[in-house]
């Protein structure tokens, strides 16, 4: 085998690991399969209102560097929710980041990142969006310790 070859299947073949290492254990299953599981876990917390066995289903995803997509799609599915879901939606995003510590406060800052730079395809389904994203960065500011810089994001949209 040519020294280029072996070299890129060197590189490859650690890949995994680091990604392991990086996002945790459970980063060995693809990005789209961790996304689908994270889906499937808030359309069922957000049905039953189960905190408990969503945070048990958060645990066993083994994802920590995965928090930022569990913040994105918790608040893209409440979008059409109401105000029910975002009570739902508050309460458990405090709770993994207070007592069960498992959601970095970096891990939202990037959720709600990505929630402001896909306002525009969030909006082709609920016009609405800007102001229901811009009401979520102000709980997150006002009840989970979001940086009160996001207000300015928050007023930006509408909020």
């Amino acid at each position: 085998m040519p020294p280029v070859v072996v070299g890129i299947l060197r590189v490859r073949s650690g890949s995994g690991h680091r990604r392991r290492h990086v996002w945790g254990p459970g980063a060995a299953a693809s990005v789209e399969t961790l996304k689908a599981e994270v889906a499937e876990l808030l359309k069922e917390y957000l049905l039953s209102g189960e905190e408990d066995e969503a945070v048990r289903c958060v645990r066993a995803l083994h994802a920590p560097a995965f928090g930022h997509e569990l913040v994105k799609r918790l608040v893209a599915l409440t979008l059409d929710g109401g105000a029910s879901d975002e009570a739902l939606a508050t309460k458990l995003l405090a709770r993994l980041m207070g007592v069960e510590k498992l959601l970095s406060p970096e891990q939202l800052q990037l959720g709600c990142q990505r929630l402001v730079d896909d306002v525009a395809d969030l909006r082709l389904d609920n016009p609405r969006a800007p102001q229901l994203i811009a009401a979520f960065l102000t709980r997150c500011c006002d009840g989970l310790g979001l940086d009160a810089s996001w207000r300015d994001a928050a007023a930006r949209l509408g909020g």
